[in-house]
């Protein structure tokens, strides 16, 4: 599957967003094409190569990952959306900026963009998971066929039929574990819609793993239509979470926080509900609500509540957000503690600062040699890389990003699915 990554490509930032976003996209098992591998730097064209290269460069590819920050989405990328829209290419919209520059009451960027892509993902690996289902409806549409070729082993057919007869009496583990054989084609031939069935069953009878997968598939739909299946995915995701799994609860609390005309009220109480369970993400991103006063005021005391349960339990992000708050008040001993921790999970920004610190000599003996060690390693490992390289170009300050509002719904049931046991 080629990609076509429109953007604007004027400032280094940008540029170098775009060759780290090629890059993730290629590890991933994507082809990549961006307009920067058109041309040389010093390479004499005219507008209209530019716009040739560029349109032929779109028609060759599959799907667009559009790049939508700033006030206004940039003009040209707004011709690259506008134009696949028409050529019928599938865009998939990336904004990190949390500003608001809509023309519609319900919308984040202007309303014929908004209107033009399958999703608008606020982090790269949102767009990598709706890649995923992207390709695999592809798949689906263009080779019916393709399925798992491989003959079942005779073990995994009788263990499928055994399941089968229990789960047509109505044993609604067996209908479950059914579907889980359906998807991952074992002692079946893999199929999907077999699946869905039989999780429908299963969810009917009250089954929460099977109502949660179930409201993961129907979050699935959703974004491949617009937000057309968020009402069934919740209530799918609000069965299971009332039988108290924290995955569920977590879910369906970002389903409604980050859903088309979901309860913002409801959502923390789901997130709450998990956090409270000990769901790591969920306690985190409680945090991350209440330190930026999303959906109500802002609320210091709980955020520091929610990022040291998640900081715990091993959450760099969190880490990261106590060692910068550290940092800031002049604690740069605890602050070192914090963004050790998180540097050794890679968090990027974590390393650009105890870089910083061992470069100062704050809260730990100056070593300028660690210092560009931990910036060279960020610079090659990090989504947020810039910070670091401009320091190393001998600017005198390092650029502290917003963290990402990190929204890791699961929208992926087919893979890495357990039975019931």
């Amino acid at each position: 599957m080629k990609i076509y990554q429109a953007g604007p490509l004027f400032s280094k930032a940008e540029r170098e967003w775009h060759k780290h976003f090629k890059a993730k996209l290629e590890t991933s098992g994507y082809d990549s094409l961006w307009p920067g591998d058109l041309f040389a730097a010093d390479e004499k064209v005219t507008a209209r190569q530019i716009m040739e290269a560029d349109r032929d460069a779109l028609l060759s590819c599959d799907a667009v990952v559009a790049l939508l920050d700033g006030p206004q989405v940039d003009d040209g990328t707004a011709w690259e959306i506008g134009y696949a829209y028409a050529k019928g290419l599938p865009i998939i919209g990336i904004r990190t900026d949390f500003r608001i520059c809509s023309d519609s009451g319900d919308g984040k960027v202007n309303a014929m963009i908004q209107g033009s892509v399958i999703a608008l993902c606020q982090s790269e690996g949102e767009v990598l998971d709706v890649l995923k289902t992207l390709q695999h409806n592809m798949i689906k549409k263009n080779h019916a066929d393709i399925t798992i070729k491989t003959e079942p082993q005779a073990d995994a057919i009788n263990t499928f039929k055994r399941t089968k007869n229990a789960a047509e009496g109505g044993d609604a583990k067996a209908q479950f574990n059914l579907a889980v054989m359906y998807a991952k084609g074992e002692g079946i031939q893999q199929d999907y819609s077999k699946a869905r069935e039989w999780y429908e069953k299963a969810a009917e009878q009250g089954h929460s793993k099977a109502q949660f997968y179930l409201s993961v598939l129907c979050y699935q739909d959703s974004i491949n239509d617009g937000g057309g299946y968020i009402k069934e995915a919740i209530e799918w995701g609000e069965k299971a979470a009332e039988q108290g799994d924290p995955e569920a609860q977590y879910n369906v609390g970002f389903m409604h926080c980050t859903g088309y005309g979901g309860d913002d009220t409801k959502g923390i109480a789901w997130c709450e509900k998990a956090a409270n369970q000990g769901h790591v993400e969920a306690q985190y991103n409680l945090g991350y609500i209440y330190q930026k006063g999303y959906y109500g005021i802002p609320d210091e005391t709980k955020a520091d509540e929610w990022f040291a349960k998640a900081a715990e339990q091993g959450h760099p992000g969190a880490q990261f957000v106590l060692g910068l708050k550290e940092f800031q008040s002049g604690y740069y001993e605890t602050a070192y503690k914090w963004f050790a921790s998180a540097a050794e999970a890679e968090f990027v920004s974590a390393k650009i600062f105890l870089g910083f610190m061992y470069f100062e000599g704050l809260g730990v003996e100056l070593n300028s040699a660690i210092a560009y060690n931990l910036w060279e390693s960020s610079v090659k490992e990090g989504d947020y890389n810039l910070p670091a390289d401009c320091y190393l170009q001998g600017n005198d300050y390092v650029f502290v990003h917003d963290l990402p509002f990190v929204r890791t719904l699961r929208h992926d049931c087919y893979s890495g699915m357990t039975y019931d046991e």
